[in-house]
């Protein structure tokens, strides 16, 4: 399939899959992604492919929709919850490196060796 015709598919069923996540009371934008994203793509039917212009596109199509969702976002509700989302992030981080500090601390592994094993949780589970 011509890369017209990809995204002509990827707008079509997109349109489709939002329409039928908001029937069973969820966001669009779940149903976009799974239907649009996960099962069209490489993983499940292959139908869309992964090249060059494809790939532009995606990283494209990654930044209008963090801008809609900008645009979409309650500042009052921000405001509520900014401390204690801060909290959460700060204590993920923080708390991590400071438990394997001390557990390469305990195994006598030294500053430079129990600091890289807990940068190294991080990346094991995702976080860069």
């Amino acid at each position: 399939m011509n890369y017209i015709g990809e995204i002509a598919l990827i707008l079509f069923t997109t349109l489709l899959a939002g329409a039928i996540s908001q029937r069973f009371k969820m966001p669009m934008v779940i149903g976009e992604l799974l239907i649009g994203g996960v099962i069209l793509g490489p993983g499940v039917l292959h139908l869309i492919s992964d090249g060059e212009l494809m790939t532009a596109g995606s990283e494209i199509g990654v930044i209008i929709l963090m801008f809609l969702a900008g645009i979409e976002s309650d500042l009052t509700q921000l405001k509520k919850y900014f401390r204690p989302a801060l909290l959460v992030a700060g204590l993920g981080v923080i708390l991590p490196m400071v438990v394997f500090y001390y557990l390469g601390m305990l195994n006598h592994q030294g500053f430079e060796r129990s600091i890289f094993w807990g940068r190294n949780f991080f990346r094991y589970f995702g976080f860069h």
